[in-house]
């Protein structure tokens, strides 16, 4: 859980503008439009299918962290992520940010499940003290990389 608050609420949204804006401002405007739908659709997801398994969790977390470094690897190249002048690459990375988004919300509500299911008054607890201090964590470090590391992500 804390991994998937770390780079859903915490790192990747301060990426989002490096990773999206160079392929313009209507893709900019897809992402931050079809991300933020599919959040809670994967969250509905998961409340429809709640796989309980383990290897489903790490399956899920380990997809959603895949794309997110394909995201790192297009922002740390910006202003020349791949593909940047064609419009395939416009759809790459619309599709990729609403994939990443739509796994990990799944995964983490399946973690919730999980966790609730096992130890609910707790796990709640848990699953709270896990997602802020993912959040937390993410987000000073990409605040830290953002405007202290000289060079690391570029101005689109």
């Amino acid at each position: 859980m804390f991994w998937n608050c770390f780079t859903t609420f915490g790192f990747f949204p301060s990426v989002q503008p490096f990773s999206a804006l160079p392929y313009g401002t209507a893709t900019m405007h897809y992402v931050v439009l079809l991300t933020g739908l599919s959040y809670p659709a994967g969250c509905f997801l998961g409340m429809l299918y709640p796989k309980h398994s383990l290897l489903a969790i790490y399956t899920t977390t380990l997809l959603g962290t895949t794309l997110g470094g394909y995201i790192v690897l297009c922002a740390l190249m910006s202003p020349l992520p791949p593909l940047v002048g064609a419009n395939v690459g416009s759809l790459v990375i619309v599709t990729t940010w609403v994939l990443f988004t739509f796994i990990l919300s799944y995964s983490k509500t399946m973690i919730t499940v999980w966790i609730c299911d096992y130890n609910a008054q707790q796990g709640m607890f848990w699953v709270g003290m896990a997602t802020q201090a993912g959040a937390a964590a993410g987000a000073l470090l990409n605040f830290a990389l953002v405007n202290w590391a000289d060079g690391l992500f570029n101005e689109c």
